[in-house]
């Protein structure tokens, strides 16, 4: 696996994957050369989609960089036997901003996901096996349900950190 080094911070962000902003369009929509950064990674079990659980994914888009990591954190989860744990995918890039602010959310970088989103609102404490949680900070992410308060995310998993 490509080692990669978790950013911290918005100015590693870009270092690492790239600045978004000068692909911003006047009308604040996304230029579609941004979105060729962004990949198909076949993972190694499917998920179903949360919005539609008769449809099932065997592939997460994320930026191209990350793509042996993400692959390599979905092996190690399978290898485990810990495949039955992700119930369902939220999503993993897409262009927007964090909720309730102006910047950028990791997800506009492909480099965010979500998952088991029924029982892992925003602002609650949820329910991610704590083995799920381990194997992705082993491939340096960052687990939104370590934050607290109503920014606490138990969904999502970045690979990013002071952002």
């Amino acid at each position: 696996m490509t080692q990669l080094t978790t950013p911290n911070g918005l100015a590693q962000i870009i270092q690492t994957f790239g600045d978004i902003s000068k692909y911003v369009r006047a009308d604040g929509t996304i230029d579609p050369k941004w979105e060729q950064n962004m990949v198909a990674v076949p993972i190694p079990f499917s998920i179903p989609l949360s919005w539609a659980l008769t449809t099932k994914v065997s592939s997460i888009r994320v930026h191209n960089k990350l793509a042996p990591v993400l692959a390599a954190t979905f092996q190690a989860i399978y290898d485990r036997g810990l495949a039955n744990l992700v119930q369902t995918y939220g999503g993993a890039y897409m262009y927007r901003p964090k909720r309730g602010s102006a910047k950028f959310s990791t997800h506009s970088w492909g480099i965010a996901l979500d998952l088991n989103t029924a029982t892992n609102q925003m602002g609650t404490k949820g329910d991610i096996d704590p083995r799920i949680v381990e194997i992705f900070r082993e491939f340096g992410w960052k687990w939104g349900g370590d934050w607290s308060g109503v920014n606490c995310d138990p969904m999502h998993f970045q690979f990013a950190t002071g952002y």
